[in-house]
């Protein structure tokens, strides 16, 4: 077992969790990235990462499910030892306006976007609470807090998150560990790539500064803040769109 820190990057494979996987890559990080699917994906991504001298393991894992939550956690922990960062960063979407929302649409993302986090989360902070230290950054949306047309299913698990996030914090803050949430902004990357030019579009002209999230500036803050010691339960709009 490494004595490095290690991260956890749910939904690994994807715009957001690749370019952190890089980045706590290049600060000297073991990473875990869990992916559902896409295997060809993230296997390009833990050879890219080997590449420049980091242990990288990709676990495939349908984070619906509270097995395949459960199992993540352990394997990461079978092969580093340890958890220090946990990104909460798996998402899914099925959009469909209300009336029209079929229940598996629904439960699909329930399961997955606040269901699936709270249980790697769960299994993450019970070895973290043993170790008397730890990071947790879930993942959220400003569309939890906004709502948007179509995306009910996806504002509910976002807005569980925010709440999951504060709760998490206060429970967790006695054993030296940190909760916090950040809202990612928009990228027409990612689960973002599947939106309408017009919702592109808006999302621009709704920013005070006409432009969408640098995701390079995102990465950096998302480590910046795993690595704070004294800051917990706050959920960070790193958007400039306002609220």
């Amino acid at each position: 077992m490494s004595g490095k820190k290690t991260v956890l990057i749910t939904g690994g494979s994807g715009y957001i969790g690749s370019h952190l996987a890089e980045l706590f890559a290049k600060n000297n990080y073991n990473i875990a990235i869990s992916y559902h699917n896409n295997f060809p994906a993230v296997q390009s991504i833990a050879t890219s990462l080997q590449d420049i001298g980091a242990q990288c393991m990709a676990i495939k894992a349908d984070l619906s499910k509270h097995d395949d939550a459960k199992n993540l956690v352990e394997e990461t922990l079978k092969s580093f030892g340890k958890i220090d960062v946990l990104i909460n960063n798996a998402a899914t979407s099925a959009n469909k306006l209300i009336h029209s929302m079929s229940e598996q649409e629904w439960d699909t993302v329930i399961n997955t976007n606040l269901s699936g986090c709270f249980w790697v989360l769960k299994y993450c902070a019970s070895e973290m609470v043993k170790q008397s230290s730890g990071s947790i950054i879930n993942i959220s949306s400003i569309i939890a807090l906004n709502g948007a047309e179509g995306c009910a299913n996806y504002a509910a698990a976002k807005a569980g998150l925010i709440a999951l996030t504060k709760t998490a914090a206060r429970e967790l803050g006695k054993n030296n560990i940190t909760v916090n949430a950040v809202l990612p902004g928009f990228h027409h990357n990612g689960l973002g790539k599947g939106a309408t030019e017009k919702y592109a579009q808006d999302a621009k002209e709704n920013s005070v500064l006409k432009k969408t999230t640098a995701i390079d500036e995102l990465s950096k803050f998302i480590f910046l803040l795993s690595e704070s010691k004294t800051v917990s339960g706050q959920i960070f709009n790193w958007d400039s769109r306002i609220i």
